[in-house]
């Protein structure tokens, strides 16, 4: 359905609910261009892995999307796409999504979606909220790319505002407020992104003890700028460089450990990753 600005309008709500040892979609309501693909049942009976579906296959000026995701209590849920979301140019209008997710009590979920791409002129509005109850838990992802090197088109006008939040019973954990303005000051000085067009967040909520030691080993060894920061309720990784590949690639090192230290689970890869 296409709106006032002259882009879709799309939206999707995906519901999560244990029943007995398996977590099953039981919700899957969609509007416009937005779709999930069959879950699968990698790992036995949970997780359950939903991929979400963008079939024009990138957003341009006046494009709007929400998703909603619920996780009953008790369910858990890893969530991912297929191929990096790209933000074409835009002469007016933004592109706005708004992600919701809501968390019941034992709850879990993973949120691991390929990287974002910004075109040099993209115009983009981001907002994630993820809400806890009592002792849910999530762990996620955001990778971004400015402009497109390879092409030698790097982000020299366009915006983007990108809202990340974690609350837990009403109450903040964490909340991430980026602006980054194409050709400003942020993307080049050392205080922003230090010339380097990829930056990534990584989030996990922490219950219970936790050896950080396998993170810092890891950020030791990484080659690019990688650190985390820490305290008795959540951890939050940060990356920069220039690779989209490599940000994944380390942040999927990161996953691997947080999976086992927090969930006492090996590390199982969406098979679309390596499709």
């Amino acid at each position: 359905m296409r709106n006032s600005d002259g882009g879709w309008d799309a939206s999707l709500r995906l519901d999560f609910a244990r029943q007995g040892a398996r977590t099953v979609l039981v919700t899957n309501e969609h509007r416009g261009p937005a779709r999930v693909q069959r879950p699968f049942y990698p790992e036995g009976p949970e997780p359950v892995h939903t991929y979400l579906l963008h079939p024009p296959g990138g957003y341009v000026g006046g494009d709007r999307q929400t998703l909603s995701v619920r996780c009953g209590e008790g369910a858990s849920a890893l969530l991912t796409t297929p191929a990096a979301t790209k933000y074409y140019r835009s002469s007016g209008p933004s592109v706005r999504q708004e992600a919701i997710m809501t968390l019941a009590a034992g709850a879990r979920l993973e949120w691991l979606p390929m990287e974002a791409i910004l075109f040099d002129r993209a115009r983009v509005a981001s907002t994630l909220r993820v809400e806890l109850t009592a002792d849910a838990s999530f762990v996620g992802w955001d990778i971004v790319c400015m402009g497109r090197p390879a092409s030698v088109e790097p982000f020299e006008d366009g915006v983007f505002d990108q809202r990340f939040s974690v609350w837990r019973d009403g109450l903040p954990l964490w909340v991430d407020h980026a602006l980054f303005e194409g050709g400003g000051t942020v993307l080049g000085k050392n205080f922003g992104l230090g010339g380097r067009s990829v930056c990534a967040t990584l989030i996990c909520t922490k219950m219970g003890g936790f050896d950080a030691a396998p993170l810092r080993a890891l950020c030791v060894a990484s080659p690019e700028p990688l650190s985390f920061t820490e305290n008795d309720e959540i951890l939050v990784m940060r990356y920069l460089g220039d690779s989209a590949d490599r940000a994944r690639q380390t942040l999927v090192g990161a996953w691997r450990i947080m999976r086992r230290l927090c969930f006492s689970l090996a590390a199982c890869e969406p098979r679309v990753w390596h499709t």
